[in-house]
């Protein structure tokens, strides 16, 4: 017994297969792009009384050790999933002295920041490594930048934003990215019709 498939299933099943191995999270809304998006931190001065920790969703932190002058860049790649989601955290010293922050401790330390086990304990910011950009933005490098700094007025840290560099990794600036977004559907277009051309032939051949 021969098994017909129609031209509409087929299509249904070539377009499935093709968008669930080039889409690799759920896709933005029409006309934006997932773009990676870095964390730059920068500090001018001296952060003394305080550690500062990087988390995020999956359960991940690092200690942040800032020096005046030098940014701390934390890149996008390889943080998808849970751990898009970040938070920059400011403990003061004294409530961690005696405890040997290694591996393990790191983590139990995750979670005494979100339950805000510290006393005098900040969140600085909330932080996405991946974020919907419109298709002019798409090829370009997308970065947050914060000033880290001690309040004159209640001693406290503060992260106060920077302008967000977009370094254009294309040549051509803005013009540039739009021929290859244009280029990009022309080439979806034609492997849709290629397939199609295809599909239709094992149609007729499953008619025979």
């Amino acid at each position: 017994m021969k098994m017909k498939i129609t031209i509409p299933a087929a299509i249904l099943i070539f377009v499935a297969v093709f968008a669930s191995e080039t889409l690799a999270d759920v896709a933005p809304p029409p006309g934006f792009f997932a773009a990676e998006n870095a964390l730059e931190l920068r500090s001018k001065t001296e952060l003394k009384g305080y550690r500062f920790f990087l988390t995020d969703a999956s359960g991940e932190i690092e200690e942040i050790v800032f020096s005046p002058g030098t940014a701390k860049v934390f890149e996008a790649a390889g943080r998808g999933g849970a751990s898009r989601f970040a938070s920059v955290w400011a403990v003061p010293s004294d409530s961690l002295e005696g405890r040997d922050l290694d591996e393990g401790s790191l983590a139990e330390l995750v979670g005494e920041l979100e339950q805000e086990k510290f006393a005098g304990q900040v969140r600085l910011l909330g932080h996405e490594f991946r974020k919907e950009v419109s298709v002019i933005e798409s090829g370009a490098e997308h970065r947050e930048i914060y000033e880290i700094s001690i309040a004159a007025d209640s001693g406290k840290p503060t992260a106060n934003p920077l302008a967000g560099e977009t370094l254009t990794t294309l040549p051509g600036g803005s013009s540039g990215l739009i021929v290859a977004a244009v280029g990009g559907a022309l080439m979806f277009g034609a492997i849709l019709i290629g397939g199609l051309l295809i599909i239709r032939r094992l149609h007729r051949r499953s008619l025979k």
